[in-house]
């Protein structure tokens, strides 16, 4: 029996502990305002997230709160995190991944659809699957912006999810993987070490077309056993498993129980 064909979609969610809170708090619509985690000196805190009104007047992820109001204005609402919002958002999408595939792998603002054979695969054209996901999970969830990436490569499907931010669908077609792959910067490979990107870029690598002519030897002998090997997978379409990172997760902290604004 032959295999079927391979496709992946990936989602990714921009912003998402903002477009959460917009969700529970429809009128949220049209204000700007961003999200903060809690933190000791919460006078120096800076935006985790925020929304597309405050994104479209300078305010960007990482600002800290007095610079996003120095840029939005004092219109600028600033929100703390609600967990509880989060974690029923996240089940909605959820149960929308399960419709799709019996193991979606999601986690808090991304998701792996392996749907290679299953009956939507075979019932749903190519460049329609994409689309059709993107509205489902719209209707379901009511967040406004989810972006989609769909190919036979689990790799050119993440490069395009992320170019489709905030909002939108990019699907590779069948075939073009490698050709996609050759159109993108080194920058765009996910998974690399930021100290492998900087040597990529000393090295003048700066697109996948130019690592795609270097041999396994080569690369891993520039960027060492682990990383030359990462990167000859990459660049070639295929996937290796994410960097474990040994920094402490911490998404479940405690939040602001009041608006700072």
């Amino acid at each position: 029996r032959p295999r079927p064909q391979p496709l992946w979609l990936r989602v990714e969610v921009d912003q998402f502990a903002a477009q959460a809170l917009q969700v529970a708090a429809p009128a949220l619509e049209g204000v700007p305002f961003g999200v903060v985690r809690q933190r000791d000196d919460s006078h120096k805190a800076s935006l985790y997230a925020v929304s597309r009104c405050a994104r479209d007047r300078g305010a960007e992820p990482g600002m800290p709160v007095f610079v996003a109001r120095r840029k939005v204005g004092r219109g600028l609402r600033v929100l703390p995190r609600d967990g509880k919002v989060e974690s029923a958002v996240r089940g909605t999408l959820k149960a929308v991944y399960d419709e799709w595939t019996p193991e979606p792998v999601a986690d808090r603002t991304a998701a792996w659809l392996d749907l290679s054979g299953t009956p939507i695969s075979r019932d749903t054209g190519w460049d329609d699957i994409g689309p059709r996901l993107l509205a489902r999970l719209k209707e379901a969830s009511g967040l406004r912006e989810l972006a989609v990436g769909v190919s036979a490569s689990r790799v050119v499907a993440q490069i395009l999810a992320r170019q489709a931010l905030p909002d939108g669908v990019i699907t590779c077609a069948v075939g073009q993987e490698q050709a996609q792959l050759a159109t993108v910067d080194a920058d765009s490979l996910p998974g690399l070490a930021s100290a492998c990107r900087e040597r990529a870029h000393m090295y003048g690598l700066d697109g996948v077309d130019q690592l795609l002519d270097l041999d396994r030897a080569t690369l891993v002998r520039r960027f060492g056993k682990q990383e030359g090997g990462r990167i000859f997978g990459l660049v070639r379409g295929l996937a290796s498993e994410p960097r474990r990172s040994s920094s402490v997760d911490i998404e479940a902290e405690t939040v602001l129980r009041a608006d700072v604004n």
